[in-house]
């Protein structure tokens, strides 16, 4: 985006995301530092399998969730 819109300023690009899409960001700003100026996660997913907490029963197309 940065090459085709001259009005962006490449020094105050910033990344905000929820949720997986706070993983998203945080994955951005850890591996890409130098093309992000800041980063927000809020509440970032760090763990797929524990935020779903699902258990396969029998049926694998018969799933619950854990509480």
């Amino acid at each position: 985006m940065i090459e085709r819109y001259p009005f962006i300023d490449p020094g105050r690009v910033g990344l905000v995301g929820w949720s997986h899409g706070g993983m998203i960001a945080l994955f951005n700003i850890f591996f890409h530092p130098e093309a992000y100026a800041c980063a927000y996660a809020g509440e970032p997913v760090a763990d797929l399998l524990e935020r779903r907490k699902i258990l396969e029963v029998d049926d694998p197309d018969d799933r619950r969730e854990c509480r």
